[in-house]
């Protein structure tokens, strides 16, 4: 029977964090993509290619060969390439109508009848596949090992297509930020979201920390890391408290900048988890970010743990003094770990 059990990797907000750094999801056409899925066809004998990436509950395809797939949305669970993300390496299915884990599958089922599958995971950056290019035809025993080359090696001209993209998008986030006369980035936000002005070409020179930044909005999550990594320090972005802690759980980071009022799990209750769970974060500085900051708050905020409180709208010459500030009081900084 098909298990429509949705399949996450355990780094899977790392390949979140990469895929929405590559801005694909908001319906942009690729006409080069297309190219490469036809390509796919033709090389592999294929009915159909696909290119689809995964957000936290759906694919959606970027790219297709055939007209009026392109940009469907589907549930992840439903799909075949979700395998290829859970674990990233080709998957190669003969005959679907027989194979357990697909046999019920409603793309298997009249009227898709879809048989024969293979999908290369592609987008990768450090292991993190962000989607899946795939050709699929609807009798059994299509493909052979040359198809499987074929398209792994129409796979690796997608990954330098992400890559291209991504280099690209990171050098127009740097050029915004640096433009306008020392102006780095004015972001303003409505709706009682602030407005969020980044100043100074002369912020402290202080540079290489590993930054988590936790925000449910994502367009501060944006404008934070922008700031952050155009002074010279690598960041990690999520969106909620639980996938924040899955991530301190998981590897060091010198700094974290802390929303304090997130849904489902707040940044108070967040910080009491850290630093009552033990593990490598447990005494890392974390700055809380927030726009409640009344006297009474913000000692709060300090009581509980916070290394300093950060006021929104963001001041990027404030955030980063905080971020030196804190990064250099921590342990492992004062002895040197730059190397100094």
């Amino acid at each position: 029977m098909y298990d429509r059990f949705l399949l996450k990797p355990d780094n899977e907000q790392e390949r979140l964090a990469a895929l929405f750094e590559l801005d694909l999801l908001d319906g942009q056409h690729f006409p080069d993509l297309d190219r490469l899925t036809s390509l796919a066809v033709d090389v592999c004998g294929a009915d159909q290619s696909l290119i689809t990436v995964f957000d936290a509950d759906d694919a959606t395809s970027v790219s297709a060969s055939r007209e009026g797939v392109w940009n469907a949305r589907t549930p992840r669970a439903d799909t075949f390439c979700t395998h290829v993300i859970h674990e990233p390496r080709t998957l190669v299915v003969n005959d679907a109508a027989t194979d357990p884990r697909f046999s019920n599958n409603r793309f298997v089922v009249p009227p898709n009848n879809l048989r024969s599958y293979i999908g290369v995971p592609v987008g990768s950056q450090r292991g993190l596949p962000v989607g899946v290019l795939c050709v699929t035809q609807t009798y059994p025993n299509a493909f052979s090992q040359a198809s499987v080359s074929h398209l792994q090696k129409v796979g690796m001209l997608v990954d330098a297509f992400l890559e291209t993209r991504r280099n690209g998008l990171r050098a127009e986030e740097a050029r915004k930020i640096t433009a306008a006369g020392g102006m780095m980035l004015q972001e303003r936000q409505e709706m009682g979201r602030g407005v969020v002005d980044l100043v100074p070409n002369d912020a402290p020179d202080a540079t290489g920390r590993e930054v988590l930044c936790v925000d449910d909005n994502h367009r501060n999550l944006y404008v934070i890391g922008a700031i952050l990594r155009a002074a010279g320090h690598q960041t990690t972005e999520c969106a909620s408290g639980v996938e924040a802690l899955a991530l301190l759980a998981a590897r060091k980071f010198d700094v974290v900048i802390l929303d304090m009022v997130m849904p489902d799990m707040d940044g108070l209750e967040t910080l009491t988890k850290l630093r009552d769970g033990g593990g490598p974060n447990a005494d890392t500085p974390v700055i809380a970010c927030t726009a409640n900051v009344l006297p009474d708050q913000v000692e709060a905020y300090k009581k509980a743990g916070t290394a300093s409180v950060l006021a929104k709208p963001i001041d990027a010459r404030a955030m980063l003094e905080a971020v030196a500030t804190a990064a250099w009081a921590a342990p492992g900084w004062a002895s040197g770990r730059l190397g100094a």
